[in-house]
């Protein structure tokens, strides 16, 4: 069996199955069978890996004679030996770890643009700016793309932008008839930085007596 030409089919869908004869791994050449596993690595991830940390609850004394491992107190390796953390520590230490940012690859990025409603005029040379910007097997930090913090609502004459944890104040609502977005105002409402009462949409006097500002 050819490694190559195997791993050039797998790229293209082909996939093997319990069902097939798979003896031919058994007495490959290795090299060969490492080329062909690093392509299709290579075509399907790229380059990049994705890293992840842990917290070591407990270190050594481990009963088990897992021979690879440095924790066994089968084996002398000099690790640090302590019993398990207390709870509230690693707790803790959890909440201070940056969580792993999203990736978006460029299948993703083009399946989120075109599920926005970005028209298809405008994705025609998508694939090659992205390319040029990420590589032809990389990816975009979503943060980076679109903030997490602003949630937008635009429709063509009009542009509402609003915290990402205030999102249940927005609705739609059927008003004489007509499909309406309303939003909920509670306390201050500003118009180009006038203030206007919510409750009677007059401007608020801020020169006027007894005036204060929240």
């Amino acid at each position: 069996m050819d490694m190559q030409k195997l791993a050039e089919e797998i790229i293209e869908g082909k996939r093997l199955t319990r069902k097939d004869d798979l003896s031919f791994f058994l007495d490959c050449d290795l090299d060969d069978l490492c080329k062909g596993a690093d392509k299709i690595r290579e075509h399907f991830v790229g380059d990049k890996v994705d890293l992840c940390s842990i917290i070591n609850g407990r270190s050594g004394r481990c009963p088990e004679d897992c021979k690879y491992c440095a924790q066994s107190a089968h084996h002398h390796t000099d690790c640090e030996v302590y019993g398990f953390l207390p709870e509230e520590q690693i707790i803790e230490e959890k909440k201070q770890e940056s969580p792993a940012p999203v990736m978006l690859d460029k299948t993703e990025m083009k399946d989120l643009l075109e599920k926005s409603g970005v028209k298809e005029e405008k994705l025609e040379n998508f694939e090659e700016h992205f390319e040029m910007a990420a590589g032809e097997h990389g990816k975009l930090v979503a943060s980076n793309v679109s903030s997490g913090k602003k949630f937008e609502v635009k429709t063509p004459d009009v542009v509402i932008k609003i915290n990402s944890d205030k999102t249940d104040i927005v609705s739609t609502q059927v008003i004489d008839g007509r499909q309406c977005l309303v939003i909920q105002i509670d306390e201050r409402l500003e118009v180009n930085g006038i203030s206007v009462n919510p409750d009677t949409g007059e401007v608020i006097d801020r020169t006027a007596e007894g005036y204060v500002e929240e």
